[in-house]
């Protein structure tokens, strides 16, 4: 089963595609049409069915009354009444005759079933059960009393006004969404059909009360109430809504001629006649006013409902005509999305038909010459084993070569390293000896200070003694004095004059200490200024050992960076060789690979020719084309069309020619990098042609043209 399903032609497959795509398409498409336009459709055509139904129970409120109002004046003793009253019967009977065959035609569809009625508690409007009531009132109407025949006539309007709302409701008419039809209904259904009804009630009413001599207040009050019904809820309103359905026609589906030109004519007929008796009712309700004749108001009467009808029957028509115009307009919308739907599935269909033709074209063209690329991607891969096993031997050498080249750069990384510790040593000896010089040039500093504080000491200590010698001087001075004044005082200063001696020896002596302490004293400050002129010299020379001593730990320094560095180049140096030591050796592996990869491909391109073949049969093409059994004749210097630089560079050192003006450089076989989309692109289009596009003799590089006609349209398409 997959084996048939896998031969069908790739025509039939794009036509099987567009149709699943189409169907359901098609399926939303007819899915919106009848869910959209045909229930706006449908929601009309109801509104009609409500309308139709409605115009029989409008020609029975139109002659119910009339038909009460007839057997009211035969009960009087009126004869002239009884062809009048033969024709109300016989317009009822055929009302009911054409409500009946509607009934059969739309009851179900409006509601007018048991279920139906019942669920809107409307049992007692049957058309049976109305009817039957209508032929009980008529077989007895000349024994029913006056006010029994009354209550029966007003009952059964009451059930076709019931019925009428029924439609109403079960039609959509009061639901109509459109102004301009909205307010026509509610004219024909709701306003006409109330106003009717007031109309025969006072109408009967007033000729009632003409027939007595007065008007009682509670009559005048019972006029004037309907005066102000038929005036304000009636009239006014149906006024109004005509007005409102002309203004807002022009807004739905276009102006409706028949409505601007039938409408305002028989409006302003009912407005006049109703407006006519209304203002009788209200001369009959007010008590100054003249009475009003039985006749003239009677005439007025039955003008104002005979005006009331022919409004109807012209609102009814028109309503009629705008539901008409709605369901058209969405009828055409219908019909435009139906074509619009079907020109559509046409050209798909067109379109696909284009399609599958060109792509087969383009198909076969391209098929055929990806067949004949199979032979040369055949003969390609043979030269590549043979370059890459070439390649694979080139890069072993340069393996062992960069092996021994590694081997040395790692002694010499040796060595240099050695150097570099050494330095570091000698670095480290030198910034020692520097810090000892520095701190004896300190100390040596200190002893300087020292010395000077030895020679200010012994300056002030021999001021001193200067001193001392100076008061022993006085001593002695004063001493002599004393022993002149204990002379001249004779016995009396004899103890005075000893103690007076005693002074004079003591200073004496005071001044001879002195003076050998001052010889002694400026002899150690000759000594302490000879030791600060020796410690000026010693500090002047270890600031000379201090200076060189910097100077040799700088340079030291640098001997110890330059090794360094020259210890991490060397290191650099031995990681790229052993890079490119493994690169060298994945490129042998390469090539190898290459070589095996060679054979593969050509294997491979023995079975695409038997896959093009296959594919030539689906898409609708002649099965087995023939294959050039040897690539086309090459020009000296060129192999199968390529250049032969190509595939074989020259070895190291061999002379090379220089490209031509016009030539590009060969770039190599085989790469590490990936190809990239642009040259794959180019590969595709460098191939060879089928024998059924034979290249030109010695064609060469000439005979690799891109894609031809065929090809560049299937790009396009």
């Amino acid at each position: 089963m997959k084996t048939k399903l896998f031969q069908i032609k790739l025509a039939t497959r794009i036509a099987l595609i567009a149709l699943v795509t189409a169907v359901p398409l098609l399926g939303v498409t007819l899915f919106f049409i009848f869910t959209t336009a045909s229930k706006d459709i449908r929601f009309g055509q109801w509104e009609l069915y409500g309308n139709e139904y409605q115009r029989p129970l409008e020609t029975l409120l139109q002659w119910l009354p009339q038909h009460q109002s007839l057997v009211t004046r035969a009960r009087a003793g009126d004869g002239s009444v009884g062809s009048a009253l033969a024709e109300s019967e016989g317009k009822i009977d055929q009302a009911f005759a054409l409500l009946e065959v509607l009934d059969r035609k739309l009851g179900v569809a409006l509601q007018f079933t048991e279920d139906g009625l019942r669920k809107r508690k409307r049992e007692h409007v049957r058309l049976a059960t109305v009817r039957k009531e209508w032929q009980e009132l008529k077989g007895k109407r000349d024994s029913v009393a006056a006010g029994m025949g009354d209550a029966e006539h007003a009952h059964l309007v009451g059930d076709v006004r019931t019925m009428i709302t029924h439609a109403g409701d079960t039609s959509n008419l009061i639901l109509d969404p459109d102004l301009d039809s909205y307010y026509t209904m509610d004219i024909t259904l709701l306003a006409l059909p109330q106003m009717q009804e007031r109309l025969a009630t006072v109408t009967a009413f007033g000729l009632e009360l003409l027939q007595h001599p007065s008007v009682t207040p509670k009559e005048h009050t019972q006029l004037s109430v309907h005066a102000s019904l038929l005036k304000d809820v009636d009239l006014d309103r149906i006024t109004a809504d005509a007005q409102t359905a002309l203004n807002e026609d022009a807004n739905f589906y276009d102006v409706s001629e028949s409505l601007q030109r039938n409408l305002p004519p028989a409006l302003k007929e009912y407005a006049d006649a109703s407006g006519a008796f209304i203002e009788l009712v209200q001369r009959l309700a007010d008590p100054e006013k003249p009475r009003v004749a039985a006749a003239d108001f009677a005439v007025a009467g039955t003008r104002a409902r005979d005006a009331s009808f022919k409004f109807w029957t012209v609102a009814a028509n028109e309503l009629d005509g705008l539901l008409e115009t709605r369901i058209a307009s969405y009828s055409r919308a219908r019909g435009r999305i139906l074509i619009f739907t079907a020109v559509s599935l046409v050209s798909c269909a067109v379109v696909t038909t284009l399609m599958v033709r060109r792509l087969n074209q383009a198909l076969n063209g391209v098929l055929r010459r990806v067949g004949g690329s199979c032979q040369s991607v055949s003969a390609v891969a043979g030269q590549s084993a043979t370059t890459s096993q070439s390649l694979a031997e080139g890069a072993n050498e340069q393996a062992a070569a960069l092996e021994e080249t590694g081997a040395s750069l790692e002694e010499m990384s040796s060595t240099t390293q050695r150097n570099a510790e050494n330095a570091q040593k000698a670095k480290e000896l030198a910034n020692q000896t520097r810090a000892a010089a520095d701190t004896g040039a300190g100390n040596m500093q200190e002893m300087n200070r020292a010395m000077d504080g030895i020679k200010t000491s012994s300056d002030n200590i021999a001021k001193i003694i200067k001193t001392i010698d100076e008061i022993a001087f006085q001593t002695n001075i004063l001493a002599l004095n004393a022993a002149v004044e204990a002379a001249r005082a004779g016995e009396a200063g004899m103890g005075f004059a000893v103690v007076a001696d005693e002074v004079r020896n003591l200073a004496q002596r005071s001044a001879m200490a002195a003076r050998e302490t001052a010889e002694r004293i400026e002899d150690s400050i000759r000594k302490s200024e000879h030791g600060v002129e020796i410690s000026a010299k010693v500090a002047l020379g270890l600031q000379e050992i201090l200076a060189k001593a910097r100077q040799v730990d700088e340079l030291v320094a640098e001997i110890a960076s330059a090794s360094s560095e020259q210890s991490q180049g060397i290191q650099q140096i031995n990681v790229a060789v052993s890079q490119v030591d493994k690169v060298t050796q994945t490129n042998a592996a390469a090539a190898q690979e290459s070589a095996r990869v060679a054979e593969f491909l050509r294997d491979e391109a023995a079975s695409l020719q038997e896959a093009v073949e296959q594919l030539l049969v689906l898409v609708g093409g002649k099965h087995g084309f023939v294959i050039a059994p040897t690539a086309p004749a090459a020009r000296p210097g060129h192999d199968h069309g390529l250049p032969a630089n190509a595939w074989n560079r020259p070895a190291p050192g061999s002379p090379t020619t220089p490209p031509g003006p016009k030539s590009k450089p060969a770039a190599p076989a085989f790469s590490t990098v990936r190809p990239s989309p642009a040259s794959t692109s180019h590969l595709l289009h460098s191939t060879t042609r089928l024998e059924s596009h034979p290249p030109p003799a010695a064609a060469g590089v000439e005979a690799s043209i891109p894609l031809p006609e065929d090809t560049k349209s299937f790009k396009d398409f």
